[in-house]
């Protein structure tokens, strides 16, 4: 980096300070010869009449004259430049690349920047700052770039080129119709896929909310191994999204991606919110030639109920005795037979903490038959969908 200032900033910045020198050489000459004569005059007086002292600016250029300046970064600590990491030494280099620019075209010069992948070093956080310095340059002079980043790729692909090898292993160059397709050449290139940025697992289950995950879990733990195996289950990754608009969001701008790269099952709940946000889902993605059916890409664990319904409807009765401002809304059809049931927001974890209480308490799991429904729809599901992905060529070819 030193030496990138010192090659093509330092030489602009000597130029453009000795042209405010230039006017003063007389008056400079003139105090270097001022100088020179009092140590003449040292000389003659002991005798040494054959040594003459003179000074003068090296070469006569007054750009020698200076040697250098300090290039300092506040952030706000003011530090020279070479103190600071590498990402603001980058940035303040590409920063200073247009003024160097602009005294090029004063000489009459046409400038042209070559950057190999102007984001090395660079914190993801200032890679979009670069680039705008970069857009700002191209205004000035003919900017090419090779890069991985996709934060370096412009929005239209007219001034986008990629390359490729040919089957003769010479380099071709590649255009491309979108920026989409210029930005997924370099994901394939780089073998990252979509899904990376949201950290999924081989095997992925989208539930709506916190308790509905700890349900799982929990759940996972007391079921034994040996009757319900549920291996792919076992090893999935739960992820909850704070509600189930929140999940029905991620899904919309996400799952066209992450569908193609992990197996994703989504669990929703059965009553009515549940049920608003699947039919959407399925709506949006049908428009989109994109499956989402039942059992296969999500699950909904009962019919017009949410999560707690897995669980005995003698056990949901006896709570509510016990404590009806837990729920907002609750009814028994004329058979006694439970409908459903609508819990307050804030007493999710009050009915889930007694509900388990009393499923530690039962002496066997014959009140988990729905939950063993569930969670097997749920493993099967994702067996068939890592099935499909592991039948797929790689994503990386060779």
């Amino acid at each position: 980096m030193e030496q990138i200032y010192n090659d093509l900033l330092a030489p602009f910045l000597r130029k453009k300070v000795s042209k405010v020198i230039q006017p003063h050489l007389l008056q400079i000459d003139e105090s270097l010869k001022d100088a020179a004569d009092s140590l003449n005059a040292e000389l003659f007086s002991a005798g040494l009449i054959d040594l003459q002292a003179s000074f003068s600016i090296p070469n006569q250029s007054v750009e020698r004259l200076v040697s250098g300046f300090d290039f300092m970064i506040s952030d706000p600590q003011r530090t020279p430049v070479y103190e600071k990491g590498m990402g603001i030494q980058t940035t303040a280099l590409l920063a200073a690349f247009r003024w160097i620019t602009k005294q090029e075209i004063e000489e009459g010069r046409t400038v042209l920047w070559l950057l190999e992948e102007p984001e090395s070093y660079l914190h993801p956080n200032l890679a979009s700052s670069c680039n705008t310095i970069l857009e700002n340059l191209s205004n000035d002079a003919i900017v090419l770039k090779t890069t991985h980043s996709m934060a370096f790729v412009p929005q239209d692909p007219k001034f986008v080129s990629g390359t490729m090898l040919n089957e003769k292993n010479r380099t071709e160059i590649k255009q491309y119709k979108t920026f989409s397709e210029a930005v997924s050449a370099i994901r394939t290139a780089l073998g990252i896929r979509f899904s990376d940025f949201y950290n999924l697992a081989k095997f992925n289950v989208f539930v709506e909310g916190p308790t509905d995950r700890e349900i799982f879990q929990w759940i996972l733990e007391k079921l034994p191994t040996d009757q319900y195996p549920f291996d792919s289950l076992r090893q999935a990754k739960f992820e909850d999204f704070g509600g189930v608009k929140h999940l029905s969001g991620f899904l919309r701008a996400t799952y066209q991606f992450i569908r193609k790269e992990y197996a994703c099952v989504t669990v929703f709940d059965g009553d009515d919110a549940g049920e608003i946000e699947r039919r959407a889902l399925q709506g949006y993605f049908g428009q989109h030639q994109i499956s989402f059916d039942a059992n296969k890409h999500f699950v909904s664990v009962r019919s017009r109920f949410s999560i707690e319904g897995l669980f005995p409807d003698e056990w949901i009765k006896a709570i509510y005795k016990e404590s009806p401002s837990w729920f907002d809304a609750y009814s028994e059809d004329a058979s006694g037979d439970l409908e459903p049931f609508k819990v307050k927001d804030n007493r999710k974890s009050n009915i889930q903490g007694k509900l388990i209480s009393m499923a530690e308490a039962e002496s066997n799991i014959s009140w988990a038959n729905r939950f063993i429904n569930v969670c097997r729809a749920i493993d099967y599901a994702l067996n068939q969908l890592s099935g499909m992905l592991d039948s797929q060529p790689p994503l990386l070819q060779s």
